[in-house]
Order: structure tokens, then sequence, then C-alpha cells
């Protein structure tokens, strides 16, 4: 894998507001059997991209607050959203994508 880009000091950014990002990142990595990128778990300054992962805890949660601030933060410095939508119906956390346009803040 490439360093990142830009003066970026990792790939990815995976808050800790949001319960399960980080993981769905290394199920991808394994699936995709692909080196892992460089992700940061303790702040968003640095990376290229912001790992929004989407389920049914992500706005209903005690983190969602927080987790507001921080995609604001994101998108109003310019910083690429990554959406990853849990969809499986195994899931217990899977949900329709049409419940975020109803309960996105």
């Amino acid at each position: 894998m490439q360093a990142p880009r830009g003066g970026a000091t990792a790939h990815l950014y995976c808050s800790p507001n949001n319960v399960g990002a980080r993981d769905m990142i290394k199920e991808a990595v394994k699936l995709l059997h692909c080196q892992p990128p460089i992700v940061s778990e303790s702040s968003s300054s640095g990376a290229e991209r912001f790992v929004l992962y989407l389920d049914a805890n992500t706005w209903t949660s005690h983190l969602a607050p927080r987790l507001a601030i921080e995609v604001t933060k994101a998108m109003m410095q310019g910083m690429d959203i990554l959406l990853l939508h849990e969809s499986d119906a195994s899931s217990k956390r899977a949900v329709a994508f049409g419940t975020f346009f109803e309960v996105t803040p």
C-alpha cells in the first residue's frame, strides 16, 4: 500500500465514538486480501478520510453527539467521508439505509 497522500499521516480515521468502524476496516482487509491501511484512532487531523460506520447504533447511542461533532468538523475541513453501511441481515446492528435520513443529526 502506498503512503498516505498530500502530507497525511494516516489513510483513515476511525473515531472511538463510532463503535465498529475499526472492526469493519479489519474485516474489509481480510475479505479483500489487501495490505492494511494506516489507521488513526486518536485524531482525524492528518488522515486522508474519515470512516463513518453506519449501523443501528450510529446516531442513537450515547456517543452520537460526540460523533456528530467530529463528522461536522471533518466536513468543514473538506475531508472525504468513507461511508460503511451495515446491511448484513444476520447482524443485529443492520438497518435499512433509508433510516439514516430520519435519524442523522
